[in-house]
């Protein structure tokens, strides 16, 4: 899914093609939050070779995506930029799943999705869902 929407989203803005990835990511997520939930706690507790293969892929297409942007994005290391940015995604919305009182999903992803541009140094050129 992440892939797919990725090569979807080729000749769009930044800002555009993080939206689209971080829904994707909340979308996955919220396929069966329940089951979702109980897999990230016996993930943590075994930690799964499965679901690190699932990181390192996705770690790898952002990675791909953050040497294609080149300079125009503040970080220099596009690997230890692409970690930040998929640990930094991933463990927010595990954390607000596994809330007692969980929030909004659309307006977790348009904080995230604020906070990944200002650490890339992209101005956002659309405001709110779009």
């Amino acid at each position: 899914l992440l892939k797919d929407t990725v090569e979807q989203s080729v000749g769009q803005s930044v800002p555009s093609i993080l939206r689209a990835f971080v829904r994707a990511i909340l979308n996955i997520h919220s396929l069966n939050p329940e089951l979702h939930r109980i897999c990230i706690e016996q993930a943590f507790r075994l930690r799964l070779e499965h679901i690190k293969q699932i990181r390192r892929a996705a770690e790898q297409l952002v990675e791909s995506y953050l040497v294609d942007l080149g300079e125009e994005i503040i970080p220099q290391d596009k690997s230890l930029a692409a970690l930040v940015l998929v640990t930094t995604v991933d463990t927010n919305i595990h954390n607000a799943m596994m809330s007692s009182d969980p929030p909004d999903m659309d307006a977790l992803g348009e904080e995230l999705i604020a906070m990944v541009l200002r650490y890339l140094g992209i101005e956002d050129d659309e405001v709110g869902p779009g």
